[in-house]
């Protein structure tokens, strides 16, 4: 991998600085991995949510759908979430346009473009608003997930699993029927991502 580092042009204070950021690239990939694995899980993407005993891949934000978000139209939840980080119009739609949700991910954390400024205070809400979006958009996993009742585990990094697991049960809660919704539940979902 390291030879893959693009080094031509570059002073020897900026080749070691690209090949320390590869290396500390791979071994926080390979860390993630290894501590999913001896959670028993692993994707250390997330992969499917667990609800009421079944592992629905529905709930998983790498999962191709189409829907529109913000005026385009995304083939993941992923795809948008990592598209919203940047102002970079032109990198934006060559996230919105990768391969796969993987793909996009990968993009999305590069940090040779900028983060949008508020990025870290508006995170979940637009994790939250891509994930609606699909949801709303698509039949089949609005029914998928509407049909689910108990608690939402998600997996991937702590702070990701937690968070998905509540947007989820937000957006459950707001696709049911009205009589349907469980108001207590809403109401502490809506709480949590304001």
């Amino acid at each position: 991998m390291l030879d893959k580092v693009p080094t031509r042009n570059l002073s020897c204070e900026s080749r070691a600085v690209n090949i320390a950021c590869v290396i500390r690239r791979q071994l926080f990939r390979a860390l993630r991995q290894l501590l999913q694995l001896r959670r028993g899980h692993s994707d250390p993407m997330g992969g499917p949510c667990l609800v009421d005993g079944e592992s629905r891949e529905e709930l998983d934000n790498f999962l191709e759908c189409k829907f529109e978000y913000n005026g385009q139209t995304y083939t993941s939840a992923e795809h948008a979430f990592q598209a919203a980080k940047f102002t970079d119009k032109k990198y934006c739609e060559k996230i919105r346009k990768a391969k796969s949700g993987g793909d996009a991910w990968s993009l999305g954390n590069t940090r040779e473009i900028p983060l949008r400024g508020d990025w870290e205070l508006i995170k979940v809400k637009v994790m939250y608003q891509a994930n609606l979006a699909k949801f709303s958009q698509n039949p089949a996993l609005r029914d998928a997930l509407v049909s689910t009742k108990g608690p939402i585990k998600a997996f991937g990094f702590a702070y990701w699993a937690k968070w998905n697991a509540i947007l989820l049960e937000r957006i459950r809660e707001e696709l049911r029927p009205e009589g349907e919704r469980d108001a207590k539940v809403l109401a502490a979902r809506v709480a949590a991502i304001m």
